[in-house]
């Protein structure tokens, strides 16, 4: 992935780290699910963040899982990457929902992965499997690697496209922020951006088992 976005303005940051855009989501399960849990809320751990341009807006989440993995964890990491990356349409939206309508992403086990895209149809997110990736270990896998070379290319003019027309949505709306408090304004070219509620399993609370002490007796 280094070598795929060098020389563009898109970051990787890797190493299991919180997105931050599924901040709020989180809160607001809590807050409509279960008030009772704590208030301090993290953004969900990813493997993979791509970011783009000076302000490090989030494009799109990847995961990486080991070969051996079990395919109850696979589907459990693979529904968290889903979740993620629909978060991360939903907040890039609220920058111009007109024309940032999908994003892409990729999901890895070992060696293999695949594609796949996320679509806001009619205010409903769709996902789709596009293609097959591999990453090959022998000259056997060489013949597969050609369509995932050329599907890594896509990918990175996607998100440089998509990227750039975030960035210069995010300028607009920091311009007209800087004049909201001393003039009103107002931009009908963003629309209308619809809520989309996205639910995160919450994580399990482990309880710490109770004590009972017993007086010994005089």
């Amino acid at each position: 992935m280094d070598n795929l976005f060098r020389g563009s303005s898109v970051r990787l940051t890797d190493g299991d780290i919180a997105c931050q855009v599924t901040k709020l989501p989180k809160q607001y399960n809590n807050f409509v699910y279960d008030p009772s849990i704590e208030s301090n809320v993290h953004g969900r751990k990813i493997d993979l963040l791509i970011k783009y341009g000076h302000d490090d807006i989030v494009m799109s989440a990847n995961k990486f899982k080991k070969h051996i993995v079990t395919s109850n964890i696979a589907s459990s990491q693979q529904c968290k990457n889903l979740c993620v990356n629909e978060t991360i349409l939903a907040a890039l939206q609220r920058l111009n929902p007109t024309t940032i309508d999908g994003l892409i992403a990729v999901d890895w086990i070992g060696n293999v992965g695949y594609m796949f895209a996320i679509v806001d149809i009619n205010d409903i997110y769709y996902t789709q499997k596009i293609e097959i990736l591999v990453m090959p270990e022998s000259t056997v896998d060489l013949a597969q690697f050609e369509t995932t070379l050329d599907l890594l290319i896509c990918y990175h003019h996607f998100i440089v496209s998509k990227g750039q027309e975030a960035q210069i949505s995010l300028s607009k709306q920091k311009n007209l922020d800087r004049l909201c408090s001393i003039y009103g304004t107002t931009d009908s070219s963003f629309g209308a951006s619809n809520q989309h509620d996205i639910f995160f399993t919450p994580k399990p609370v482990l309880k710490k088992p109770k004590i009972h002490h017993h007086s010994q007796p005089i």
